[in-house]
């Protein structure tokens, strides 16, 4: 907000990633004043919009309305033309969606369950949102990386462990080793930045070879060899089998 600029552009396919107050903050930065203060717009929209109040409905149609003029929103299938996704699975045609829980999984994800639905009573519902989405992120990692929630520091966890109790870590090193037969390189995206070292672990143990990471750590200064421009180069210009971690 700090910089000085002839113009502005924000883009985001989550305009309201937690709160209202997300979409507050992005208009700030490009049309100051447009939707008032933060307490005012609190004041207005915010608290009858989220907490679902008689007429809500109302607001949230002026608040469209307001912003309408600022807004310029694409679909996919009007800008571009992409070829249909495929899904591999495993041999036995499951696909890595339909993967069945390991004992582990099954017993931290039934806890965060009954954590919510003890949440859930809470009258104030602002906490009840915000236990909603700490159990979605919760249960998202539990899937993901079991060992993540159940460790303290899961860094430290020998890394056969992590693949013992987590379904998708097995599977995606068994994509990884097809990949490495055909000579190809593989490209794992994951956001969750522990989950981004484990693989890199997994990656190291079980095909021999360092898997970079990319990520909002990663060095931009132009002409570095250790930034994301050069990482990507270096990942690009290598011939035959290798790995790159994408959030």
């Amino acid at each position: 907000k700090a910089m000085k600029a002839g113009f502005r552009v924000v883009c985001t396919g989550t305009p309201v990633e937690n709160t209202l107050a997300d979409l507050w903050c992005l208009f700030d930065v490009i049309q100051p004043g447009l939707l008032s203060s933060l307490n005012d717009f609190t004041h207005t929209f915010r608290r009858s919009i989220e907490t679902r109040e008689v007429g809500h409905e109302e607001l949230l149609e002026t608040l469209r309305s307001a912003i309408q003029p600022w807004i310029l929103r694409r679909l996919k299938s009007e800008v571009t033309e992409l070829p249909s996704k495929t899904e591999l699975g495993p041999p036995d045609g499951s696909a890595c969606s339909a993967l069945p829980m390991s004992p582990l999984q099954s017993q931290l994800y039934a806890a965060a369950v009954a954590r919510f639905r003890k949440a859930s009573q809470d009258p104030d519902p602002t906490q009840r949102g915000a236990a909603m989405l700490a159990t979605l992120h919760q249960l998202r990692m539990i899937c993901a990386s079991p060992l993540s929630v159940a460790e303290e520091n899961p860094d430290l966890v020998p890394i056969e462990d992590h693949i013992r109790h987590s379904p998708k870590l097995a599977w995606l090193l068994e994509q990884v080793a097809e990949i490495q037969r055909r000579g190809e390189k593989a490209i794992v995206f994951t956001e969750f930045r522990g989950l981004q070292r484990i693989v890199q672990r997994a990656v190291a143990c079980r095909f021999g070879i360092h898997a970079e990471i990319v990520n909002g750590s990663t060095s931009v200064e132009a002409g570095s060899a250790s930034s994301r421009q050069g990482v990507i180069d270096r990942f690009q210009r290598a011939s035959g089998f290798g790995v790159i971690i994408l959030p």
